[in-house]
């Protein structure tokens, strides 16, 4: 909450949910922290593998700050601010 609060982002609020069929059907880009999160949502739905890929343009995951420290997190919000940014360029 503070790392992104830095960014003025308030997520607060937020909290996560279950990756559901019906959420993947309807997204038309899913994009993941970690390699791994894309290689089980390739295997669960090989049907939309072309829309699931790393959120980080380059291909580098972006390392999962829980429960270490808020410079960690701080990293992280860096890293998916980043990403995200570059991903809009794209769209």
């Amino acid at each position: 909450v503070t790392a992104a609060r830095e960014y003025g982002v308030d997520i607060s609020h937020q909290t996560s949910s279950a990756c559901t069929d019906e959420l993947l059907d309807w997204a038309d880009m899913i994009f993941c922290m970690a390699g791994s999160q894309v290689s089980v949502l390739r295997e669960r739905r090989p049907d939309i593998a072309s829309k699931i890929g790393l959120l980080d343009p380059s291909g580098r995951p972006i390392e999962d700050p829980y429960g270490l420290s808020l410079q960690a997190y701080r990293h992280a919000a860096l890293q998916i601010r980043n990403s995200v940014l570059a991903r809009i360029e794209e769209i």
